[in-house]
């Protein structure tokens, strides 16, 4: 970990009294610095000015920010939008963004009737200032001395190396010549971090409540602005564009309207008026659960005389389903199954049955992208329609959200992506389309597509070029009376999206709500659906259980682990003998993510945890524990754990999970590295794993 410049930095170490509870400011603006994730593509000389180059003006209109730049005698305007909720906060929200292209005049159709106010710009100079002050606060100036930081129950040793670099040390590993000069619990220090920020911000002469940094780092992996709102505890970290500035222009106006839509009309206003009930669920859900999360600390320091793993009896998986029995809602149901892995084998078999279907196809889906790949299976639909009754139900923000942002790869050069999917499929076609509200930050995270009511498709994969071409994923093809139940799903869902909304939904549990008592046909096993919804939290009760009745093994495959209580559970199992293996991406779609999956990494590797990485993006959302199966769309976070609607499967079948253990696991084990030695991670990235908990 190395420092910043210390130009112009004081030497001397101040003590503070402190009358006011902290923000998450500064924390959030080292954090997001150093590990904001925007792939860039090469800049060219434009950017690269714009990069170098300090704003005339910037303005800021709800969630829009627009930039007025003047290069040489060029005019510019750019502009950034984000997501953002009217919830109240009493932490500071992050949020990324990407800078558009907007041309040489003020965009009056961006801004509209929204009160626009003046944003302070501040120099690189002043950012670098702020990030050394801030370091020489909290850090001895003494290469013998340190402080002691805890937060969320990592108790780390930071202390300054002879060239002025910062080190770190698990407590208690440190070297005995350290000495340990104060300590910070997480009040303490965000206590710090706020008095800092409004002595610098007045020594700087910064009195804006909305200031616009400039970080001048010419980073490909860092932001390039830091929008600082005082007024609305907003952070948003900003990368500059990509591609031909007119389409991007032309994305922005279509996000700037439709988030708008999304966020207020959509999600919060008409919600509440079909959806009251639910509504009024997802908020009391979204505040239990935040609390819960806070609360639950993951185990620190190294584990020692750990027993030798693997050597156990596995658990009794009879008993296992007769405690399932009392743990879910849905009996086991029989189902023929195959495993899909990678987007070669699922979207073959996908797009193959779509022009076998006779009747009607049922789509739901987190995300329906807008890029080349996603629209050739839209076409595909669309010409289907006139035949096939064709229903396609996606998250509103999920949706939205992907469809601005570019695929990892390239693609066609003439392609030009609509600017709405959703507009798109219904677009001279048949097809009925829906759109799930995100009320309360609540999203339909699950992926289940249905042909014919015969064959149906679940796992972690979307719709779209990553999907198809990029990330190493799973899904898992069902045939027989599974199907009929997730028919009941997609009807309950389909309904609570439409303007019957909680009246619809309940009249469709009803009717399709019943158990269905089957015994399985030659080939079919007996498969259990689960559930994360509104106060439904099963995917995470039964996989706590299942690793606190684990024995014998423990194998985990998922890009993003980061719920405490699971890591707890899966670090207890080690000190039982289990022999626990996770399997993390290499690459990782999102920055603060990878960021926490470091720490993570390193906090099971000291417990006798097997970790390995994956060469690129795995999105594979798997597990197995003593011969019992479950995957799906969940991830291990607070999101798919406690606040979205997920769906998994579970089964104990021994061939079917004997196909995926070799299928899936042994061959990931294979082509990872295991991490034997603690990944090398910055201060920051303890820090966003803070943040990572509430993902």
């Amino acid at each position: 970990m190395t420092s910043h410049d210390r130009n112009g930095c004081s030497g001397v170490r101040r003590r503070w009294r402190f009358h006011h509870r902290p923000c998450w400011l500064l924390l959030l603006l080292l954090v997001l610095a150093g590990c904001s994730s925007m792939n860039m593509i090469g800049p060219d000389v434009r950017l690269t000015a714009l990069r170098t180059e300090q704003p005339v003006n910037a303005w800021l209109a709800d969630n829009l920010l627009i930039v007025h730049y003047q290069v040489d005698k060029d005019q510019t305007y750019t502009a950034a939008q984000w997501v953002g909720g009217e919830l109240p906060k009493i932490r500071f929200d992050h949020q990324y963004s990407r800078m558009e292209f907007l041309g040489d005049q003020w965009p009056d159709v961006l801004v509209g009737t929204n009160e626009v106010q003046p944003v302070q710009v501040v120099s690189s100079s002043i950012w670098q200032l702020l990030l050394t002050q801030l370091v020489d606060e909290l850090v001895p100036q003494t290469p013998d001395q340190a402080i002691v930081l805890l937060i969320r129950n990592n108790k780390r040793v930071i202390y300054r190396l002879e060239d002025g670099s910062l080190g770190q040390w698990v407590f208690g590993e440190q070297p005995q010549n350290l000495v340990i000069v104060n300590s910070f619990d997480e009040d303490g220090f965000l206590e710090n971090i706020a008095k800092q920020l409004e002595r610098i911000a007045t020594e700087a002469g910064l009195t804006g409540r909305q200031l616009l940094f400039m970080t001048n780092t010419l980073s490909r992996t860092s932001a390039d602005l830091i929008l600082l709102d005082r007024d609305r505890l907003e952070l948003v970290a900003i990368s500059m564009p990509i591609g031909d500035e007119n389409t991007a222009s032309r994305s922005l106006v279509g996000l700037s309207l439709d988030s708008l839509n999304s966020i207020v009309v959509r999600s919060h206003l008409l919600a509440f008026i079909k959806n009251p009930v639910t509504s009024v669920a997802r908020l009391l859900n979204f505040a239990i659960t935040t609390t819960f999360t806070l609360i639950n600390p993951m185990e620190d320091g190294r584990a020692s005389d750990l027993p030798e793993a693997g050597t156990k009896p596995p658990m009794n998986l009879e008993i296992w389903e007769a405690t399932l029995d009392e743990l879910v809602k849905y009996e086991p149901i029989p189902a023929k199954l195959t495993f899909l892995i990678d987007g070669n084998a699922y979207f073959s078999d996908l797009l193959h049955q779509f022009n076998l279907a006779r009747n009607r196809i049922d789509i739901r889906v987190y995300i329906f992208d807008n890029d080349d790949y996603a629209v050739a299976i839209a076409d595909q639909l669309k010409a289907l329609s006139s035949r096939v009754k064709i229903k396609v139900l996606v998250d509103d923000l999920g949706t939205l959200i992907a469809g601005a942002l570019p695929p990892g790869s390239d693609m066609p050069a003439d392609f030009v992506p609509p600017a709405s999917i959703t507009s798109y499929l219904k677009e001279d076609s048949d097809i009925r389309v829906r759109r799930t509200a995100n009320t309360w930050l609540t999203s339909d995270h699950t992926k289940t597509l249905i042909i014919d009511n015969e064959i149906a498709y679940l796992g972690g994969m979307n719709l779209g070029r990553e999907y198809r071409y990029e990330w190493h994923d799973l899904m898992v093809r069902l045939e027989g009376p599974f199907v009929d139940h997730l028919r009941g799903d997609f009807s309950r869902a389909w309904g609570h999206a439409g303007f019957g909304g909680d009246l619809d939904y309940l009249w469709r549990t009803i009717r399709y709500g019943r158990q269905i008592h089957a015994q399985p046909e030659p080939g079919q096993i007996m498969v259990r659906p689960l559930y994360t919804g509104t106060g439904e939290l099963e995917i995470f009760r039964v996989q706590r259980e299942a690793i606190r009745r684990a024995r014998n093994y423990i194998y985990i495959q998922n890009a993003y682990l980061s719920d405490n209580v699971i890591l707890q559970e899966l670090i207890d199992a080690r000190k039982r003998g289990v022999d626990v293996r996770v399997i993390i991406p290499g690459d990782n779609d999102s920055g603060i993510m990878a960021a926490s999956n470091a720490v993570t990494a390193n906090v099971l590797i000291a417990h006798g945890v097997r970790v390995y990485k994956y060469p690129f993006m795995s999105h594979v959302k798997a597990a197995i524990y003593d011969g019992w199966a479950c995957l799906g769309s969940a991830n291990f976070d607070k999101l798919s754990l406690y606040v979205n609607q997920e769906m998994n499967i579970g089964f104990s079948d021994p061939a079917t999970v004997n196909a995926l253990k070799r299928d899936l696991f042994e061959k990931d084990f294979e082509l990872s590295t295991e991490v034997t030695e603690p990944i090398r991670a910055e201060w920051s990235d303890y820090l966003a794993e803070i943040f990572a908990n509430q993902l």
